[in-house]
């Protein structure tokens, strides 16, 4: 999974890598394998809280009233709204079939349901065109979900709420991620800002983790294009050909879950 920044990286400055793999852990302490730029291989020892910071799930705020969770921008997600629980109803059909015709191959069948889950979502890209009939302003993310028009943060609160109610069921660790994708003005990547936003998605019991950008995936219908290999792209994949950089930093308001990764 994901390696944290720390001072060992070298005089180019301390940046995350999807390409460590854990040794040991011990005293609070965790010895990291990462791969180097020469082709090799070297052992750094960083924090271990600085590892679970990095790699667990996000733990999103709650709504200050009723049962509901805090997205980025203000976006909420209140499970009792009307229009969400039949959109979440919706949604659920797609996911049950998608796990009812499931194979031997689960991690298959996760990015499977992902992909059953982004379809059902009647959101667009603001950056394809905005649309003035859709919502584009509004806090209640079930109006985004059903007729909406979203920059990457609205389009990754509105993936993050429609995930979050089958997580468990599915067996999939939600991060919501911020960072950057290399690419027009884009020269510096930072550890303490970011310019884009998307999700990580551990997938269990294989570990495997996958980026799901629905900015770079485009739109299934109505879109200027339609990528959906960026709704599952392996991280390593997404970080080292795709351009993109997570820095691990939470979402204003959130956390990570305290339990190892």
């Amino acid at each position: 999974r994901c390696l944290p920044a720390g001072k060992w990286s070298g005089s180019g400055g301390p940046y995350r890598t999807p390409r460590g793999t854990l040794v040991d852990v011990g005293g609070g302490e965790a010895t990291v394998e990462v791969e180097t730029t020469d082709g090799g291989t070297r052992k750094v020892t960083v924090p271990f809280e600085d590892l679970v910071a990095h790699n667990n799930p996000t733990a999103f705020a709650k709504v200050g009233f009723g049962d509901g969770i805090v997205l980025e921008d203000g976006v909420r997600a209140v499970w009792s709204s009307t229009l969400l629980k039949a959109r979440l109803c919706e949604i659920a059909y797609a996911v049950g079939r998608v796990v009812s015709g499931a194979g031997e191959d689960w991690a298959e069948a996760q990015r499977e349901a992902v992909l059953a889950v982004r379809r059902h979502l009647n959101v667009t890209c603001l950056y394809d065109g905005v649309d003035r009939h859709r919502f584009a302003r509004s806090s209640e993310v079930e109006k985004l979900m059903t007729y909406g028009c979203c920059h990457c943060h609205g389009l990754t609160a509105v993936m993050a709420a429609s995930l979050v109610p089958f997580a468990d069921l599915l067996g999939l660790d939600l991060r919501y991620t911020g960072g950057f994708h290399a690419g027009g003005d884009v020269e510096e990547v930072s550890n303490v800002i970011e310019g884009h936003q998307w999700l990580e998605i551990t997938l269990r019991p294989s570990l495997e983790t996958l980026v799901c950008d629905l900015t770079l995936a485009g739109c299934p219908v109505g879109g200027k294009s339609w990528t959906p290999q960026w709704l599952t792209m392996p991280v390593v994949e997404a970080f080292e050909r795709g351009g993109l950089y997570g820095n691990g930093r939470c979402i204003a308001g959130s956390s990570v879950t305290r339990e190892a990764a």
